[in-house]
């Protein structure tokens, strides 16, 4: 068994995501003083329209540790499960 978790800058589309059962763990993404979880809580034509009317360009972070087990101890029950098991994140 295999589950792919990829981060959000992986550009996968919405309908690959789901075609192949791949999660995403977003990135943050701070807009001046406001942080937002990446394709969740911002679109990419958001972040357009903020860059263009401020002349500059949003920070990124990495998700939290809080984000990253919330992610991954779903899948943590495969331990229980027969061989071959594999988890990737991307």
């Amino acid at each position: 068994m295999v589950k792919i978790i990829a981060d959000s800058t992986c550009d996968l589309s919405d309908a690959t995501l789901k075609k192949y059962d791949i999660d995403m763990l977003p990135l943050y993404i701070h807009m001046g003083e406001n942080e937002y979880k990446d394709r969740l809580e911002v679109t990419v034509e958001d972040i357009f329209k903020w860059s263009d009317q401020y002349n500059t360009t949003p920070k990124t972070s990495a998700p939290s540790i809080e984000d990253a087990q919330n992610a991954i101890i779903p899948y943590m029950e495969w331990s229980q499960l027969p061989l071959p098991r594999l988890l990737f994140l991307l």
